[in-house]
């Protein structure tokens, strides 16, 4: 589960990004814990949702930023 958010750029370093979720409860404890997290902080107006995607092995992550 991953924090959607057009302002909040570095998710992972904000603990916005959740891996190893298994099952529906999982899924619905880690969604409160991230709005937890966004409302202590004063940033839930900077959620606009979330994405969940399965897991795959053996892949490679790319990461690409565009600096103005």
């Amino acid at each position: 589960m991953k924090l959607a958010s057009s302002t909040i750029v570095h998710k992972t370093e904000l603990g916005m990004v959740r891996l190893g979720l298994e099952g529906p409860d999982d899924v619905r404890r880690t969604f409160q814990v991230i709005r937890d997290t966004l409302e202590s902080r004063g940033e839930l107006d900077a959620m606009d949702g979330v994405l969940i995607q399965p897991m795959l092995e053996g892949s490679v992550e790319v990461m690409v930023g565009v600096d103005p």
